[in-house]
């Protein structure tokens, strides 16, 4: 009987430690098949938001060129081919539709119009014209009229007119002063047309003299009154062809002024402003990390865009340019990476590992803490965390193997030396 006894209790303890040890391997499996999760305590830090754009390099000061008088052209330099003050640009050799008679008249013609328009505008600020008198007029009468009317107010305040001989008075003054201004402007307006008629005439009278000079000449040569590069060559404009007097021939960009490109950013660049330098990189003229200035912020159509102004050599323009933009914000006190960052229909949050005792130790769930977000960048996100009173910082889940949820329950890899796990 007492030996059935040891081996009914050497069963059951065999039982026991065999049913003890399946559920703790069935535990340490389970314990496996758990998310696995990195931790990370939020920090300190600022945010740093990047951009890049990309823009057209081209120069600030270019020199336009245009065609003294018709005829056909042959062009001594192509786009894009650097020149120095006094290279030849181009010839033009005269074909004057007009015959030499024809010019001369209406050279003659037009030097009578300027000495007759002169002739007026003397007179006309002379006071010896109608118009003049006119407005002199006008003054006197003026004058006069606020005159009466200055005794009219003194009649008035002595009770010897009423009040509506007054207002008349005072009426009669105002269309003065209203004609008086209008014959003013009038006079004004004739000293504008013949100031811009004799501007008009003497064009005229430079352009017939140089038809007639490049007549006798047969060809001009036009030369480069700054160094630089030709950046612009009219659409039409090739050797051989005829062109019309003040046709545009070309610009030349100036090497000795500031380049110029406008870059297109992303929407979320909201910290830029005039003036503030900002690095050039133009790879196809190895050059790095050129500063530039900011001249000009605008929007063009729905995109902001900035005007950058720089120094460089070796430049000729067409290029493509690289910017590169960034602003550090202040000192955040919870900064988290963006995997950390998490959004539902309640608002935005984070999960962190909170630590609990088990049967068969400690075990760690994934619990829900509210979250604001102030700023972001690529790669960090800066939050204000509701805490409750006196509680530090919780180990924020910064990663996991699998879906998780709040009051999933997780194993801590790559983590678990941190502490305080609440």
């Amino acid at each position: 009987m007492e030996q059935n006894k040891k081996l009914i209790l050497k069963i059951g303890a065999i039982f026991i430690g065999v049913l003890l040890f399946l559920t703790f391997f069935s535990n340490t499996i389970y314990s496996f098949n758990l998310p696995h999760v990195v931790l990370e305590y939020p920090r300190e830090g600022a945010i740093l938001r990047t951009a890049t754009g990309r823009g057209i390099v081209d120069f600030v000061v270019k020199d336009a060129y245009y065609a003294e008088i018709g005829g056909i052209i042959e062009l001594a330099v192509l786009e894009g081919e650097p020149v120095s003050a006094g290279s030849v640009l181009y010839t033009i050799s005269a074909q004057n539709s007009l015959n030499e008679d024809m010019l001369r008249l209406r050279l003659e013609k037009a030097r009578q119009d300027k000495a007759f328009a002169q002739t007026r505008l003397n007179d006309l600020r002379s006071g010896n014209v109608e118009q003049d008198k006119e407005v002199e007029k006008a003054r006197l009468a003026l004058e006069a009229a606020q005159k009466e009317l200055s005794d009219f107010t003194l009649l008035f305040e002595a009770g010897a007119i009423p009040q509506k001989d007054l207002n008349d008075k005072q009426v009669a003054v105002d269309n003065l002063v209203l004609q008086y201004q209008q014959q003013t402007a009038k006079k004004q307006n004739a000293l504008q047309e013949l100031e811009k008629s004799l501007r008009d005439l003497q064009f005229q009278i430079e352009e017939h003299e140089m038809q007639l000079e490049a007549g006798s000449a047969g060809k001009i040569t036009v030369t480069a009154e700054r160094g630089g590069v030709v950046r612009e060559v009219g659409n039409h404009i090739d050797s051989g062809v005829y062109i019309s007097p003040n046709e545009a021939i070309l610009k030349i960009g100036i090497t000795d002024e500031n380049y110029k490109a406008t870059f297109a950013l992303p929407d979320n660049v909201d910290y830029l402003n005039v003036d503030d330098v900002v690095a050039l990189t133009i790879k196809s003229r190895n050059i790095y990390n050129a500063q530039g200035e900011i001249r000009r912020l605008f929007m063009e159509e729905g995109r902001l865009k900035a005007e950058v102004r720089f120094k460089a050599e070796g430049v000729s323009g067409g290029e493509t340019a690289e910017i590169k933009v960034h602003h550090t914000s202040d000192l955040y006190q919870n900064l988290l990476p963006l995997s950390a960052f998490r959004s539902d229909s309640y608002g935005d949050y984070a999960l962190y590992a909170e630590r609990v005792n088990g049967p068969f130790g400690y075990e760690y769930y994934a619990k829900r803490v509210n979250v604001w977000e102030n700023e972001r960048d690529n790669y960090n996100v800066a939050v204000w965390m509701y805490l409750g009173s006196g509680d530090s910082k919780p180990p924020v889940i910064i990663n996991s193997d699998k879906p998780i949820s709040e009051g999933d329950r997780v194993r801590i890899v790559g983590g678990s030396d941190l502490v305080e796990i609440r």
